[in-house]
């Protein structure tokens, strides 16, 4: 009967339709590299794709207020890259002010040697691999939305208590960056004009 349709045009191939999901895509899936450094610890995981369970992971301590926290940052990470697994890319958390299009920290207060230190471009120079950078909050609200509690709400609101306070905010399903990412510096609000400051040079705020 297969026969007599193809000889009709009704079918144009006999040959067997490729598997939905080749062998090649299951052993060979993305692998992915998530850094988080605070002032406290220094986190690093290995991930696969649209997979929160880490397929390794390294905790140390950060010792931010001292010099060489590239140094640690660079061990930690490679105490965590898997061995068997090729990695397209390095994303990072760090605290900010930072500029996610640029890969460059600012001046966060966690760790004082990192003036405008262009953190992406090293460590893609050292493990050539793509490498990116966003704020620390703004990645955790955006990991909630994902996985987590937020999952099915087009908004969020994710509030992080820390060494310091942060916020990260989805709007729309879009994570809210604003100008050189400082949309959602939710510890920077000021909540007492003339009052007590700790990193704010001009009034305290919600981090004080």
């Amino acid at each position: 009967m297969i026969e007599r349709y193809v000889n009709q045009g009704m079918l144009t191939s006999l040959k067997p339709l490729p598997p939905l999901c080749p062998p090649s895509i299951i052993v060979h899936m993305s692998t992915f590299v998530a850094v988080d450094i605070g002032g406290t610890h220094i986190r690093a995981a290995a991930y696969e794709s649209d997979n929160p369970t880490p397929l390794t992971h390294k905790r140390t301590r950060s010792h931010a207020k001292e010099p060489g926290t590239f140094d640690r940052l660079v061990k930690a990470i490679e105490s965590a890259w898997p061995k068997d697994h090729p990695v397209k890319a390095i994303g990072m958390a760090s605290p900010g002010p930072l500029d996610p299009q640029t890969g460059v920290v600012l001046a966060t207060p966690n760790i004082p040697e990192w003036i405008d230190f262009p953190v992406t471009e090293k460590l893609s120079a050292h493990f050539d691999v793509p490498a990116y950078l966003d704020n620390d909050a703004n990645l955790a609200a955006l990991g909630e939305w994902k996985f987590g509690a937020g999952r099915g709400h087009h908004n969020l609101l994710y509030l992080t208590i820390s060494t310091g306070i942060g916020g990260g905010v989805i709007i729309n399903d879009r994570l809210l960056h604003g100008y050189h990412g400082l949309a959602a510096e939710l510890g920077h609000v000021v909540v007492l004009a003339g009052g007590r400051s700790r990193f704010c040079e001009s009034a305290a705020c919600t981090g004080a």
